[in-house]
């Protein structure tokens, strides 16, 4: 993949255009078209939910579909600056090609940071209860994929966590905060002290809908089910 290809795809996600497919994980996909539903107000959901197009050149961005869709504002959380980035309207163009290149692998960026964003969430305010359908052929990628940055880390709930808890999923995170977003109520919920319950994610959260985890350190998330490790040496 060539570096401009990938930068593209990447600014095109930024703004919810889905625009590549990972060959290593595509057979493995089932979940290829989804639905998530919006309340009035602002909803913290899959990057993948809002999309402008399949253009591939940037200058033919279809903003105006964005509109069509009654949303009003569109961030993402960038955990390198420890900022959001505004993709919807205005976009920030400065900051959004400094997060770009800090996750270009080919330009030296970092792989995982890649993967991460693909398994991430991001803020849409949507003037209207809504249900918008979307594809995700091309990510999320596979938990023991997600690496998490210290302090606060966007995430969505995909398929895959349906079934788990947050501590199936920690890997060799140390998770010391964890909230839902209530879109009916437009306020945080902690679900710190329910890391074991294996209900929360599936009926709290809901498939597609993010989640926020603050850990101290860089790590990497990671489900029992999908680690094993050879014999230890004598």
């Amino acid at each position: 993949m060539k570096k401009l290809i990938l930068a593209s795809i990447l600014m095109m996600i930024l703004v919810g255009i889905i625009g590549v497919v990972f060959a290593d994980f595509d057979e493995g996909l089932e979940y290829k078209y989804q639905e998530v539903s919006l309340e009035k107000g602002w909803n913290l959901v899959s990057i993948y939910s809002i999309r402008q197009g399949a253009d591939i050149d940037q200058s033919n961005w279809d903003r105006e579909q964005i509109k069509k869709q009654n949303i009003k504002a569109i961030f993402f959380y960038d955990p390198y600056n420890k900022e959001y980035i505004r993709t919807y309207p205005d976009i920030e163009k400065d900051k959004l090609q400094e997060f770009v290149e800090k996750i270009d692998p080919e330009g030296g960026g970092d792989i995982d940071a890649y993967w991460r964003f693909t398994s991430s969430s991001m803020w849409v305010y949507s003037n209207e209860r809504q249900t918008v359908s979307f594809g995700t052929t091309d990510g999320p990628a596979p938990i023991n994929y997600i690496t998490l940055k210290s302090g606060w880390n966007f995430l969505t709930i995909t398929p895959e966590m349906t079934d788990k808890s947050l501590k199936d999923i920690e890997g060799s995170c140390s998770i010391t905060k964890a909230y839902l977003w209530d879109a009916q109520n437009q306020q945080w919920g902690t679900i710190f002290n329910l890391l074991d319950d294996r209900n929360i994610l599936k009926n709290e959260g809901g498939l597609w809908n993010g989640l926020i985890v603050k850990v101290p350190n860089d790590c990497t998330l990671g489900s029992a089910s999908g680690r094993v490790s050879p014999p230890e040496l004598p």
